[in-house]
């Protein structure tokens, strides 16, 4: 049994590894970057392959929760959408395959070893933190990583916010379980070290909002209401996204412009481009990199073309599917939350997980989470907390 449980859990390792794979040397050598696609080829192509040997097994029945359905539906939409409109795909096959493929396969897992998946990912997490901090630095190497070229071992600077968040999450779903206490305080410890460390605005506004809400948390008022109307908390979260992509049409803007641009780092003039080309496809977008934002800085970068990096990720949505598709990943959103919220009965977990969603998604005001797969772990992970609080109420 031992043996069996061994192998089980070796095999979680190399079946999430992929999916958190440091990313940064890829920006320098090619060979790495495929080796980085083919790993994540390998393992989606594994995780669809298991999928339909259970269906066929199963005599065509198969078990599917309404937020996966409305994952699938979303990655459906963008594929479509993409397709008719480019009339292929060509960079958009990770973006379109791989990440509903994540999600089935931690959903799966979630259900069955919700523990396990939680210890691979913290221990995962913990090995690129350490790497990125300790090893592959900008003061041991400064040729690729220092952070003034916007690079780190774990990625690009602008991953940081993100992985930094889910760091957060899982060492305290970790500490909650109460068996590894000592590894999830080094995992957060890692967590807010390598946000601090990439100095990015994103990374100490998540920061500030984790600190600000852990703070109001002490008072059972706002903790009930955090608990109770977390759809309000969305829309204004969205309602903000969207003024803060026509920021430079407002009052505020005509009176502290400069302030305000050198504060986000040149955004706003990404945002008015971004918002110029979703105006002329305002429905269905462009499809999945299906449109490069070009700004005056792109004339002497090496990206002269342009970029699809929208950073907003409700303009990333615009972009790569119009109205449309960021519709449908609203909903799936609403959908995780108020599944996660329907089973999980124990307040705390509850909050941690609203307060660090509040967290992903004010990064999302300044960053593009559907880019990267973190999120989609944090949701696939936030769905099945319920068996956290079943376990720990079990070992008390």
């Amino acid at each position: 049994m031992k043996v069996t449980n061994k192998v089980s859990n070796v095999l979680w390792y190399l079946a999430i590894l992929p999916f958190l794979f440091p990313f940064g040397f890829a920006d320098y050598f090619f060979a790495y970057k495929e080796f980085i696609v083919l790993l994540l080829g390998i393992a989606t192509i594994a995780i669809i392959a298991r999928e339909v040997y259970l269906i066929i097994a199963n005599q065509g029945k198969m078990q599917i929760s309404k937020p996966l359905l409305a994952i699938l539906v979303y990655h459906v939409a963008l594929l479509i959408i993409t397709l008719c409109i480019q009339g292929n795909i060509t960079q958009g096959i990770q973006k379109i395959f791989v990440t509903p493929a994540l999600c089935f396969l931690l959903d799966e897992g979630c259900k069955k070893n919700n523990e396990c998946i939680i210890n691979v990912i913290c221990d995962l997490l913990i090995v690129d933190f350490v790497l990125n901090l300790f090893v592959f630095n900008q003061w041991f190497v400064p040729k690729y990583f220092l952070i003034d070229n916007h690079v780190m071992f774990i990625g690009h600077i602008q991953t940081a916010a993100e992985i930094g968040i889910l760091g957060l999450f899982v060492a305290y779903i970790e500490y909650s379980y109460g068996i590894y206490k000592k590894k999830s305080v080094i995992l957060a410890l890692l967590s807010v070290s390598t946000m601090i460390y990439s100095q990015t605005a994103a990374c100490f506004l998540g920061l500030v909002v984790i600190a600000i809400f852990l703070v109001l948390g002490n008072f059972d008022g706002i903790k009930r209401f955090i608990n109770n109307h977390e759809y309000v908390v969305l829309i204004i979260v969205l309602l903000v996204s969207i003024v803060m992509i026509n920021i430079t049409k407002t009052p505020l803007y005509k009176k502290y412009g400069s302030i305000i641009t050198t504060s986000l780092n040149g955004r706003t003039f990404i945002w008015d481009v971004g918002l110029n080309l979703f105006q002329a496809k305002p429905i269905f977008g462009y499809g999945a990199y299906g449109v490069l934002i070009k700004v005056f800085w792109t004339a002497w970068s090496k990206n002269d073309l342009g970029f699809n990096y929208a950073h907003s990720t409700i303009l990333q949505l615009l972009l790569d599917g119009g109205v449309v598709l960021a519709s449908i990943f609203i909903f799936t959103v609403a959908l995780y939350v108020k599944s996660a919220d329907k089973k999980l009965k124990n307040n705390n977990i509850k909050y941690m997980s609203h307060i660090l969603l509040l967290a992903f998604l004010s990064v999302g005001m300044v960053e593009s989470l559907t880019e990267y797969y973190y999120i989609f772990i944090f949701l696939s992970i936030m769905l099945h907390l319920d068996e956290v609080a079943k376990i720990k109420c079990y070992r008390n």
